[in-house]
């Protein structure tokens, strides 16, 4: 009889626990299974990537930066010696990823002591130039794919020809945009047809 009641006693401890332990797994289950939501729009981003010499696997480094799972980046990559030993590993990575929005600045400017955050401030021009240039044009083009510019009859694939075929120039003094047209008919290869974004 006092181990029956020692049970009884046992079992109305642990009946609160139990009933935590079922509701937390039903609750993490349902966690789980939840889709998460897409942000409405996520901005464009630049990255950054100051290099200096050759060291093992930068080509891989380099190419997962533009390879993320992101809309839309840009990569500048830097370097302040036209002879650095990364550069060759920064071309392939341009010539590779031919569509990506990808900008090599070769400055050897150094504004202060620490040349790490010289190069950065050299790409930064890059990188506001096209931002600059990006928010301007209302269209999506190559890698220039904004959210609110996608497919539509008039504009197949989000190219508005119109308007925007000509080429955006970009002026440091006061931020100014000027365009130029583009020539449609090349001088030395056949001309090639836009062809649909695959992702």
């Amino acid at each position: 009889m006092h181990n029956m009641g020692l049970n009884v006693a046992i079992a109305i401890l642990l009946f609160p626990t139990w009933v935590y332990l079922v509701g937390a797994t039903v609750a993490l289950r349902r966690f789980v299974a939840r889709a998460l939501p897409e942000p409405p729009h996520r901005p464009p981003v630049s990255v950054l990537k100051p290099l200096h010499g050759e060291e093992p696997g930068l080509y891989e480094n380099l190419r997962s930066f533009a390879e993320q799972c992101y809309p839309s980046v840009q990569i500048v990559l830097g370097v302040r010696d036209p002879l650095d030993t990364a550069l060759p590993a920064a071309c392939a990575l341009i010539r590779d990823l031919s569509g990506n929005d990808i900008a090599l600045v070769v400055d050897a400017r150094a504004n202060g002591s620490n040349l790490k955050i010289a190069n950065l401030e050299n790409m930064i021009e890059a990188a506001r130039a096209t931002m600059i240039s990006a928010e301007a044009r209302r269209e999506s083009r190559g890698a220039h794919d904004r959210a609110d510019y996608h497919d539509q009859p008039d504009y197949p694939n989000g190219r508005n020809d119109k308007e925007w075929l000509k080429h955006t120039l970009w002026y440091k003094a006061g931020d100014r945009l000027d365009y130029k047209s583009v020539i449609l008919k090349p001088l030395t290869a056949e001309t090639i047809a836009p062809k649909a974004r695959a992702y």
